[in-house]
């Protein structure tokens, strides 16, 4: 096997597989390396927006990468590319039908908010009507809608909310922030 000044494997994708399967961690580092950016391209394109998603994602690949490697379940056909690239799809493609099962269909919930909660949160001096809630609320994205619903009618905290829709936390409490903002605003101006 040749091996560089460093005493790393060549620089062949096959080389690179031989090398760790005689045990060689840094092969595999630099097999994970060189097929990356092309594996986080895929997670972007089935809609893996969201860093922290890709990046548990990518672990969960190279393990497997890694385990049929070692394992001699990988042939070496020449086309390691293309394999990584089709495993790569599969996961994305399963964790998108996980990710649409689970999302939340809005028009299902009732929008007979708690106003007078919303009213405290928002620093008002009076109480907002359930009518004209439901009209400022329908007015927001998705998103925002799912999060004001679940903090002040189901009166859940923004870590629950966040951990049950797998969102970061940072998100949904930037979002409801934002979705006060633009009630306050709406509210300002019909005033």
């Amino acid at each position: 096997m040749k091996t560089n000044s460093f005493g790393a494997p060549g620089n062949s994708t096959e080389e690179l597989i031989r090398a760790f399967k005689q045990g060689n961690q840094f092969a595999f580092e630099m097999l994970c390396g060189r097929f990356t950016e092309r594996v986080d391209i895929i997670f972007l394109r089935c809609g893996m927006r969201f860093v922290e998603d890709r990046e548990d994602l990518e672990i969960v690949l190279w393990t497997v990468v890694s385990y049929k490697i070692r394992t001699g379940q990988y042939e070496e056909t020449g086309h390691f590319q293309q394999y990584v690239q089709a495993l790569a799809w599969r996961m994305a493609v399963n964790w998108q039908e996980k990710t649409l099962n689970n999302k939340l269909n809005v028009a299902d919930y009732k929008y007979d908010y708690k106003a007078e909660h919303l009213s405290k949160d928002l620093g008002l001096p009076f109480n907002i009507s359930e009518k004209k809630l439901m009209k400022f609320m329908q007015r927001l994205p998705e998103r925002e809608q799912v999060i004001l619903y679940e903090r002040f009618y189901q009166d859940k905290k923004y870590v629950i909310i966040a951990a049950e829709h797998h969102w970061p936390l940072g998100t949904v409490t930037s979002a409801a922030t934002r979705a006060l903002e633009k009630i306050k605003k709406w509210l300002e101006e019909e005033l």
